[in-house]
């Protein structure tokens, strides 16, 4: 016979599930009809090195009709479908593989001026 206690096994809350991000909205790093292109690109080359430094992955830019600029971590749960669903968001992939290189300001700043192109900003 064992001395130790008999510990009851906690049962979990019926109707609980794990929490995920899975409906949370994305949030923007930048928005370019109100802070300007040069500010909106900076944050956005901050993003992209702190997730291959913090996190060790690349990083999707996306830029909306409005001109608000995301930056999705491409390890992230929810980034894959994300991306899918605002396939027409996409400007790019960025730091990713196993030699990644930090992207220049101006190319940068070009992909973005692109991704805008063609594409009246709301006011």
């Amino acid at each position: 016979m064992s001395t130790t206690p008999h510990i009851p096994r906690r049962r979990r809350t019926p109707g609980a599930s794990p929490q995920h991000y899975v409906g949370k909205a994305m949030k923007e790093v930048g928005s370019v009809p109100t802070e300007g292109i040069d500010v909106a690109v900076r944050r956005v080359a901050f993003r992209i090195k702190k997730n291959r430094n913090s996190l060790g992955c690349g990083s999707f830019v996306l830029v909306d009709e409005d001109g608000r600029v995301f930056v999705l971590a491409e390890d992230s749960s929810t980034t894959q479908s994300l991306v899918t669903r605002n396939q027409r968001w996409l400007v790019g992939l960025y730091c990713a593989g196993r030699r990644p290189r930090l992207p220049e300001y101006p190319d940068l700043l070009e992909d973005i001026e692109f991704a805008l192109n063609g594409r009246p900003l709301a006011p």
